[in-house]
């Protein structure tokens, strides 16, 4: 039996659901500084300290946003558009293989941060993202503190 993702909810694929349209809603929870994620619903009871912490430190190197070129822009506004609607699994797929390749942890833990804020995409009790494709939680580890400065991201 396998789940889907469907805009801010999940529905079971199976027979038996769809005879009786069982549907489990998710919805966002907000944590201290952090904006609307999504959490697993296990994960929405026992978020641990040192989670939001890690979270929050993704939040902080996320920094504000930046002025870019206009097509730029537009490449930012259509993917954000893409993400609200609900991202199909076989471009999640790529998008997983785009943050696995950004070349810092740092960058990869904002770039996690930024997609729980989307339906498809849910972070469980350690702060590890699923990106919905079945694969349950392949995800950055993270490393010991840094010095830090904020990472001028354009999402």
């Amino acid at each position: 039996m396998s789940d889907q993702a469907f805009g801010t909810h999940w529905h079971r694929s199976d027979a038996t659901a769809r005879s009786s349209c069982h549907h489990e809603h998710l919805a966002q929870v907000r944590y201290g500084s952090l904006p609307p994620l999504y959490f697993t619903p296990s994960a929405q009871h026992a978020i641990q300290q040192n989670t939001l912490l890690h979270l929050e430190r993704a939040q902080l190197d996320m920094g504000p946003g930046k002025p870019c070129p206009p097509a730029l822009t537009r490449e930012v506004n259509n993917l954000r558009k893409e993400l609200s609607q609900g991202m199909s699994k076989e471009r999640r797929k790529v998008l997983r293989q785009h943050v696995f390749s950004l070349r810092s942890e740092r960058e990869k833990r904002v770039a996690e941060l930024y997609l729980a804020r989307f339906p498809g995409f849910l972070l469980d009790e350690d702060g590890r993202l699923d990106y919905g494709i079945g694969d349950w939680f392949e995800s950055v580890v993270e490393e010991g503190d840094q010095e830090r400065g904020k990472l001028c991201i354009v999402m």
